[in-house]
Formats: structure tokens, C-alpha cells, sequence
């Protein structure tokens, strides 16, 4: 991703209480301009954007959805990271 712009994405929201269910909720997502943190923003929820480092970390989404939740290295799952 570009630093400073955004891009249309989904997101998986599973609210139930088997890990069933899950839906894909569209979000906008921006790269900060200095490229450290990633902004996901429910925007169809209302919910106040959400900050999360590119390198990971622990991010607390709005507190009905997730605290404390451990996110791994942005774009990780792409066969070229690092490369």
C-alpha cells in the first residue's frame, strides 16, 4: 500500500459464539504516511477507526469486538513479505 492513501477492503466480523458466521463487512484501510501504522475503518458500523502497526502488535478494536487483540505483521500472509 501507498503511504497516505486508502483502499477498499473487508472485513471478517464473527460474533457468534462458535466461530461460525462470519461476515464480510466492508472498511476503508490507510497506510499512515510514515508507513507505520495501518488504519481500518468500520465505517458501516460507525465505530471510531482503528490504528494497527504494520510491524504488529496488541490493538484494541472497539470494546464489543476486541481488546488486547494480538495482530500479526501487516501483509505477512503474502508470499512475497520480505522478499
Amino acid at each position: 500500500m501507498a503511504a497516505g492513501k486508502t483502499a477498499d477492503g473487508y472485513y471478517t466480523l464473527d460474533l457468534t459464539e462458535l466461530n461460525k458466521g462470519k461476515d464480510l463487512e466492508p472498511v476503508h484501510v490507510t497506510m499512515s504516511a510514515d508507513k507505520k501504522f495501518v488504519t481500518v475503518d468500520q465505517y458501516t458500523r460507525g465505530l471510531p477507526p482503528t490504528r494497527i502497526p504494520v510491524g504488529g502488535g496488541t490493538v484494541d478494536f472497539d470494546h464489543r469486538f476486541g481488546l488486547d487483540a494480538k495482530c500479526g505483521p501487516f501483509q505477512a500472509q503474502d508470499p512475497n513479505y520480505g522478499n
